[in-house]
């Protein structure tokens, strides 16, 4: 068994200054360790001068997690939208991004475990957990067994359809998905999986075809948003459809026009539903505000760009902290449509 080191956490981080971003625009790296398991998160905020958001706005934080073989990277023009409603944090998993991977395999449960410990060391209120491909596992993971972590959940793109978990059906379904997407999205990937070793690939692939994400999902309180490209034949229509129908609360949205790589090709339209999805209230907001199950009043309407169904999808046309600094005490770090949530009376 490996040893485990008592010391007191260390951080350095950096600043980067890219002229190529807009003015106000402040990014910080920092590398973590939390046992075997390393982390890099950046974090990425906005000046108010610069359209950030000001002292009077509730403080936000939206965590993004990336899908296999990928990074960060992906949510670039998500992340630089999002940055007008609250701070950022991309992070890039052990094994991917030039992440160094842990000695042993890892799957979504140590991944969710790895994303929940970071998030309870770094105190961050306002919670909304956003997660793209493999990434909508971890955050399903993550809000099933810590469902005071975060207010809201996004999932995009969700995998695996339970029909169809094995290695060749969704590399079909990869491709099919890839011819409508950009040479420049294949390029994009291309990078990502470069940067995988192909036996880091292969040890995480099997836990994520068999993570039975329709059967988490159901034990997530926390409001969810789920999000699909329009010809996205990884997560289909009918699969979100029956995800949004085993949450408890649930509603999804469908990108005309976008495949699976939805989060880089349609950045503008996901952020802003993933902004319209953190104002509305959370649980316990709601539960204050609409006694006896009633709908809250007031709903905001949905965006302009995107489908939005209840269960069947239309036709494409704070938390309680818990300190947990003894547990994490061995971390290391270093440096047009009408909304209708799911079971309301809209």
């Amino acid at each position: 068994m490996a040893q485990r080191s008592r010391r007191r956490p260390r951080r350095y981080g950096r600043r980067i200054v890219d002229p190529d971003l807009p003015d106000g625009l402040e990014l910080r790296v920092d590398r973590y360790r939390f046992d075997d398991l390393c982390l890099r998160a950046w974090r990425m905020s906005l000046a108010e001068s610069a359209g950030g958001p000001g002292p009077q706005d509730a403080p936000r934080n939206l965590v993004l997690l990336h899908g296999l073989g990928v990074s960060s990277a992906y949510y670039g023009r998500v992340a630089l939208a999002l940055a007008r409603v609250g701070t950022v944090h991309l992070l890039d998993l052990p094994g991917f991004a030039a992440v160094p991977p842990p000695r042993e395999a890892a799957g979504i449960e140590e991944f969710a475990a790895l994303v929940d410990r970071w998030l309870r060391r770094q105190r961050l209120e306002n919670v909304v957990l956003v997660g793209h491909s493999m990434g909508s596992q971890i955050v399903t993971e993550v809000l099933a067994r810590d469902p005071g972590v975060a207010t809201h959940g996004v999932l995009i793109g969700p995998p695996v359809n339970a029909q169809e978990r094995s290695v060749g059906q969704q590399v079909v379904r990869l491709a099919q998905s890839s011819v409508r997407e950009s040479r420049g999205t294949r390029a994009m990937a291309l990078a990502g999986y470069r940067r995988t070793t192909v036996r880091w690939f292969r040890q995480v692939l099997p836990g994520m075809l068999r993570f039975p994400v329709e059967q988490r999902i159901a034990d997530v309180d926390t409001p969810l948003l789920v999000v699909r490209g329009e010809y996205d034949r990884v997560a289909p229509r009918e699969w979100t459809a029956m995800l949004v129908d085993r949450a408890p609360d649930a509603w999804s949205a469908e990108i005309p026009g976008a495949s699976h790589a939805v989060i880089y090709e349609h950045g503008r339209e996901v952020a802003d539903l993933i902004a319209e999805h953190a104002a509305r209230p959370a649980r316990g907001e709601r539960i204050e505000q609409a006694p006896d199950g009633e709908a809250p009043d007031g709903e905001q309407p949905a965006s302009a760009d995107a489908h939005v169904a209840q269960g069947e999808p239309l036709a494409p046309g704070a938390r309680d902290a818990q300190d947990s600094g003894a547990q994490d005490s061995r971390a290391q770090d270093s440096g047009a449509s009408t909304r209708v949530p799911h079971g309301s009376d809209a």
